[in-house]
């Protein structure tokens, strides 16, 4: 049960996991809720295809990666992220719980998903007041992979919400070292999966041969995280490189900042099969975050799809990143920032390459959903241990 929808033109770390898992397990990927006012805006887009999907209530079957997934989204329910955190709040939350509950419970029972059911909430603590536990699972797992009560959507109630998810699941998985140390003080059990990289789809990027052209490059959402001064400093510096992003745009302060600079080209949204064409045209990739309490929960997917395309990566010290001291440049300054660019570009070789590429090799999905896997069987195997 997710907060992001399975489709869209950017990388989602449940849909990676979930991607890996159907490969071995029946996966039933419960799409956050569209409300009555999301269907009336599509009918009136004329969008029937989406109308269709979301009054059908079937789950839509999706083949890829050699794996089969069930996508479902169990709206429309009514719009409530706009009203405070009340008793009319709670009141229509349970009600829609309870609509997402039994349209849920149909779609598992269609599909005979009724035994040994693993539910994992994924950063969606809305969706698990009314639900976890409801559906006869064996183990419920939250999945949190990002700093809820910093995110712009969710903060309100997901922040209000989230405790009572990490003291009832069986089991928190979180996807940084700074997520684990702050929710660990409330949940159940917690462990440490962190986000991986589609290596067979990125390093495709992977070149020998230096690029001629002094490109920096950014793949990933354009949003205010970004260190805008810090950028301004890189930018000023050197007039003749350019900064290249590739990505959604959701934030139109950094978007007007980036338009307004000439050594900049905005390629706007990609689906990620097509990141990969960017890649070896960079001289470096760079992950140019701010540093608060949202991104110190972040483990950003974009490190390791830079480093299967062997491309040097500089980023700042947002976050507990440390095991990628030896193969990144990690800067405290944008004086640091700037000397890291300058030297990477400098100094990189087809040696330093092979070996970026070979330290993302290890940090593939595959070897991620493998933990994860591992991690519940822990929690079972100790229940039964417990109860026999």
């Amino acid at each position: 049960m997710s907060s992001p929808s399975w489709e869209g033109d950017f990388a989602k770390t449940i849909v990676e996991m979930m991607r890996i898992l159907a490969q071995e397990n029946k996966v039933l990927y419960v799409e956050n809720p569209a409300t009555w006012l999301d269907l009336f805006r599509l009918v009136s887009q004329r969008k029937w295809g989406q109308v269709a999907f979301l009054l059908g209530a079937k789950p839509k079957k999706v083949e890829e990666q050699n794996s089969c997934v069930y996508v479902f989204n169990p709206g429309p329910v009514i719009p409530i992220n706009f009203l405070p955190h009340n008793s009319l709040y709670e009141r229509i939350l349970k009600w829609n719980n309870h609509v997402v509950l039994r349209k849920v419970k149909r779609a598992l029972s269609k599909l005979k998903m009724d035994n040994e059911l693993i539910h994992i909430n994924a950063l969606n603590p809305m969706l698990a007041v009314h639900t976890l536990n409801h559906f006869k699972e064996s183990t419920s797992v939250y999945y949190c992979y990002d700093e809820i009560s910093a995110a712009h959507c969710m903060k309100d109630h997901g922040a209000i919400l989230e405790p009572d998810l990490l003291r009832n699941a069986d089991l928190t998985v979180v996807t940084s070292a700074g997520l684990l140390e702050n929710k660990k003080a409330e949940a159940k059990r917690i462990t440490l999966v962190k986000n991986g990289v589609d290596y067979s789809l990125f390093s495709q990027g992977f070149r020998k041969e230096m690029p001629q052209e002094k490109v920096i490059g950014y793949i990933g959402s354009i949003d205010n995280r970004f260190d805008l001064d810090l950028l301004a400093y890189c930018m000023d510096a050197h007039p003749e490189w350019t900064f290249e992003f590739v990505g959604r745009i959701t934030d139109e302060n950094t978007a007007n900042f980036l338009r307004n600079r000439k050594n900049v080209l905005l390629r706007g949204a990609k689906a990620s099969c097509d990141l990969p064409v960017f890649l070896p045209h960079y001289s470096v990739g760079i992950i140019p975050f701010l540093k608060n309490k949202f991104t110190r929960g972040i483990y950003p997917l974009k490190i390791n799809e830079y480093l299967a395309a062997g491309i040097p990566v500089v980023l700042t010290d947002f976050g507990l990143l440390s095991e990628f001291e030896d193969i990144s440049t990690i800067a405290k300054s944008k004086e640091e920032f700037l000397a890291a660019l300058e030297e990477q570009i400098e100094n990189d070789s087809i040696e330093k390459r092979y070996a970026r590429k070979d330290f993302a090799r290890g940090n593939s999905w595959k070897a991620r959903a493998e933990v994860f896997s591992a991690e519940i069987d822990k929690v079972e195997h100790k229940r039964e241990a417990q109860f026999g």
